[in-house]
């Protein structure tokens, strides 16, 4: 139990520092802009939205497609097996 607080209060700090050092509105700045941190450049607005098209690209895949996929391919296996079953001798194999 105290090994889940500390680790709670360690994110916690982590989130904390994380919003207030910055970091998110150059991350913003950058999504929504171009805006490179640090420098007077920034991309151009093409750039931007094929990053951005990349990143919701990624996001979709991780969690719509490769559970799906995950999921016929168990369906597949189980499939497979019960055919495999289904054509063991019925007495030898039929309290296994």
């Amino acid at each position: 139990m105290i090994k889940h607080i500390v680790v709670a209060t360690i994110c916690i700090i982590a989130l904390f520092l994380f919003f207030n050092s910055g970091v998110m509105d150059a991350l913003l700045a950058f999504l929504l802009l171009g805006a490179i941190p640090g420098t007077g450049h920034s991309l151009p607005p093409t750039t931007m939205l094929l990053i951005i098209g990349v990143i919701l690209w990624a996001v979709t895949l991780r969690y719509a497609a490769l559970p799906l996929i995950s999921t016929l391919h168990i369906n597949r296996l189980a499939r497979h097996h019960i055919a495999r079953k289904e054509r063991r001798p019925k007495r030898r194999f039929g309290q296994i």
